[in-house]
């Protein structure tokens, strides 16, 4: 999505490469089928993008949403869509988000979904008029459910990335793509954020209800217990006993 925005806001930029580089129309139509094979690469150079690790051509550019430089880049008519920063700061925020509310979404989802974790049928099953144990479990088992989707995300994610990158030189040209270790670190903050907050929420909300109900039903049985106390003193005013005396 972040590539097709990019191809829709920067065209300009590529067809005055086209034409500083003199290609007529069959060598443009070619250079754009050979630059499908950067698309994966610049599909997850996107995605880091958008999340706040931004990606680097070398020594000779650099682009994050907060800044952008570039010089003395070669004229492949690709690098014409390497994007401006983002001027807009609530635009910046936005685009931060994105990460955690995809994964908040789909972790809300999951546990929601009772072919998933099933964590709101559980809880319409109990009920929440006490603590048991199958929705201490529940809860566990979805939360470890989910740590587990985590890390198999950022797997495969990292995986990704390391493919992604490359080389066009040895000297300014020799690393091409994303750092590893900011791009992990937007990711790791973003996708941590959006998976368990719903389930820390979920917790809360059923720990609140839970103890709602508890204190109900505790101050229910001291009312029953003071409303049956004048009744046992009466019959223990009527008893054989009190007569006799």
């Amino acid at each position: 999505m972040t590539v097709l925005v990019w191809v829709v806001l920067y065209h300009d930029s590529v067809a005055r490469l086209f034409t500083l580089a003199g290609m007529g129309t069959s060598s443009r139509v070619l250079m754009c089928i050979a630059s499908l094979a950067w698309l994966p690469n610049m599909m997850l150079w996107a995605l880091s993008w958008v999340c706040g690790g931004g990606f680097y051509v070398g020594d000779l550019a650099s682009f994050t949403l907060w800044s952008g430089h570039a010089q003395a880049l070669p004229s492949l008519p690709m690098f014409g869509l390497f994007p401006d920063p983002v001027a807009n700061a609530s635009m910046r925020v936005v685009l931060l988000l994105i990460p955690a509310v995809l994964a908040g979404v789909l972790a809300l989802t999951a546990l929601c979904k009772r072919q998933a974790f099933g964590l709101l049928s559980a809880l319409r099953e109990q009920g929440l008029a006490r603590l048991d144990l199958k929705l201490v479990r529940v809860f566990l088992d979805s939360l470890i459910g989910l740590a587990a989707s985590v890390a198999l995300s950022l797997v495969a994610l990292l995986l990704a990335l390391l493919c992604s990158n490359g080389a066009l030189g040895q000297h300014r040209l020799a690393h091409l793509g994303v750092n590893l270790s900011e791009s992990m670190g937007v990711f790791v903050r973003g996708m941590c954020m959006g998976t368990f907050v719903p389930w820390f929420a979920a917790l809360c909300i059923a720990a609140l209800i839970l103890t709602y109900n508890l204190t109900q039903a505790a101050v229910s049985r001291r009312a029953e217990l003071v409303s049956t106390m004048p009744s046992q003193e009466a019959d223990a005013d009527h008893s054989p006993g009190s007569s006799s005396s």
